[in-house]
């Protein structure tokens, strides 16, 4: 993996504090992402750069690189496809953040689901529009349950956050990536399962109506009382409406009515 990550230019001996490897695809006052391509693929390098007065947030802390290490491997380990750490690290200054970085290999043809769903979900016939959303929201579940079950959760598991690259069977698969805030938790374990699925049903809110969101979260904890789930729902709606940004809106194309009882069931 270090010749390729050579071969990339990003020798592990480099100053990766400076280094503008690749494509710029996402930047932000505190993080920068590049698409990386080597022979037969890609790495996507993240730089994590703290303002000065910031520093000391992460004083003896791991720090969001750590923490996507963490997650990432903790996912893979109990078998929910997860993005390959490649490499990472950090530099401090007498214990205080400065910078990190983290490399992770990508996938080939994969797509981020909410790109997914507006530029290619939105457009499919009926009967097509069903089976696909039925195939990822029965993956996304048995995925989400098993981290659950191993005390595991992402705590940032927007659609953006999910790759989707076709299967063998004419479907697609899932593949978690950017997962900073993971954790592992024994006690509280409610609280977090509630955001993970409040995260997941964020950008949901654009495309599903309140009973079609309903029903999924029925499906999710399918075996539990009516009250736990009505209980769970409205536990979702007021995190939405708590959080500090608002959701955002996509203009939906509009479809043939056939597609209208997509998620009955």
């Amino acid at each position: 993996m270090e010749s390729m990550l050579n071969e990339a230019g990003l020798d592990p001996h480099s100053d990766w504090r400076n280094i503008q490897p690749g494509k710029l695809v996402q930047e932000s006052k505190t993080t920068q992402i590049y698409r990386v391509p080597f022979d037969g693929g890609c790495f996507y390098f993240k730089r994590y750069r703290l303002p000065s007065h910031k520093t000391w947030r992460y004083f003896l802390r791991p720090s969001k690189a750590a923490g996507e290490w963490f997650g990432l491997e903790a996912f893979r380990k109990i078998g929910i496809e997860a993005a390959q750490v490649v490499s990472f690290g950090e530099e401090r200054i007498l214990g205080r953040l400065d910078k990190a970085y983290i490399v992770t290999l990508g996938i080939n043809d994969a797509v981020n689901m909410e790109d997914f769903a507006s530029d290619t979900w939105q457009s499919m016939p009926g009967p097509e529009k069903d089976r696909v959303y039925r195939s990822i929201r029965s993956k996304l579940f048995d995925q989400i349950q098993l981290a659950h079950r191993h005390g595991l959760f992402h705590r940032d598991l927007h659609w953006r956050n999910i790759l989707l690259y076709p299967d063998s069977q004419g479907g697609y698969d899932t593949c978690w990536i950017d997962c900073p805030r993971a954790v592992r938790r024994r006690l509280f374990q409610k609280y977090y399962r509630m955001t993970d699925l409040s995260c997941l049903s964020r950008l949901a809110l654009n495309y599903l109506n309140r009973s079609e969101r309903y029903r999924a979260l029925a499906l999710f904890i399918e075996g539990e009382p009516v009250s736990n789930v009505r209980k769970l729902f409205r536990q979702i709606e007021r995190h939405h409406r708590s959080l500090k940004f608002p959701i955002r809106t996509v203009v939906t194309k509009v479809t043939d009515k056939s597609s209208e009882s997509r998620l009955n069931g």
